[in-house]
């Protein structure tokens, strides 16, 4: 068996099912909006409302595309499930200041 160096693609039965970065349009979107999400609300405490609502809206938005790419376009990449997280914070942060208030 001689190594020619170039890979061979897998049968169609062996291939990962789960990829690490997106394949689809949809699921790059919500990676770069759950990036987006992150960056500004950490950088909350220099920009103020400026980053901190605009941060919100953006994991909000990160959150509804990665769960319409997962369930519409069948996107199975790590990192689109990883953008489902900045959902599940915003509407967990939006709850607690609902229901218990800020002291």
């Amino acid at each position: 068996m001689a190594s020619t160096g170039v890979p061979q693609r897998l049968p169609a039965g062996k291939r990962r099912r789960f990829a690490l970065l997106p394949t689809t349009r949809m699921g790059t979107w919500a990676v770069w909006l759950a990036v987006a999400h992150v960056v500004l609300v950490y950088s909350w405490s220099l920009l103020g409302r400026l980053g901190g609502v605009p941060g919100l809206i953006l994991g909000l938005a990160a959150g509804v595309v990665a769960l319409v790419a997962i369930i519409r376009r069948r996107e199975r990449a790590a990192t689109v499930f990883a953008s489902v997280l900045p959902l599940l914070t915003v509407v967990g942060f939006v709850l607690a200041e609902l229901l218990i208030g800020h002291a």
